[in-house]
């Protein structure tokens, strides 16, 4: 039930990110929270009613106190809400349009890289047609412009990557991000007996997901 837990005004997404230092910060948070809940295997996904504008009332409060149950003023194309849902609207149509996010559920995901001094993690998810997504989150407020993602050698498929091209990122400006951490080209460095290593740059409070093509 989508309804659960809207009584008080603390269980609102804004005051679970209070710890951030201005409304970008905690916009960026959210927008990583969202990917990672879209991203990671799971057996569905739910969103709160109102949660995906990130409306500073609970649906519960607001109608209590006589109003709508969804602000929908916020929803305008320059307003930090309205952003944030766009980045929802396309995470939900990345999901749907990559079956390597849902076909094979669990058995879809695999670890790439954790740096836990960091706070980043990436991870695969499945093979379609020769072509398999890569996810990278950063729960840091540190951005990198050049961050190393060495693959594993134990993947069978390591050796097949014939190039990597990012299609999202929640740092893309178009959703409120910076867009000053955008990969127009995935850097391969491929070294003879060492790891294949990603080289991508990192927002703060990010999500990036790749398309490997593989051969």
């Amino acid at each position: 039930d989508t309804n659960d837990g809207p009584f008080s005004s603390k269980n609102i997404l804004l005051n679970c990110v209070s710890h951030g230092r201005n409304d970008m910060d905690k916009f960026a948070d959210l927008r990583n929270l969202f990917a990672w809940q879209i991203c990671m295997p799971s057996r569905g996904h739910m969103i709160h009613m109102g949660d995906e504008i990130v409306q500073p009332m609970s649906w519960f409060q607001r109608c209590f106190r006589g109003k709508s149950s969804m602000d929908w003023s916020l929803l305008n194309s320059t307003s930090l809400h309205g952003k944030i849902q766009e980045c929802i609207r396309d995470l939900n149509h990345l999901y749907i349009l990559y079956p390597q996010f849902w076909e094979y559920g669990e058995e879809g995901y695999s670890l790439i890289y954790e740096y836990g001094e960091n706070l980043v993690i990436a991870y695969h998810r499945g093979i379609f047609n020769n072509c398999r997504i890569t996810v990278i989150h950063n729960f840091s407020n540190r951005g990198y412009t050049s961050y190393d993602i060495p693959l594993p050698r134990s993947d069978p498929n390591v050796e097949r990557i014939r190039d990597a091209v990012e299609i999202f990122n929640t740092d893309d400006r178009k959703y409120g991000g910076s867009g000053t951490f955008q990969n127009q080209q995935i850097e391969i460095k491929r070294n003879s007996g060492e790891d294949i290593v990603f080289t991508v740059a990192l927002p703060p409070l990010s999500t990036i997901i790749l398309e490997e093509n593989l051969i």
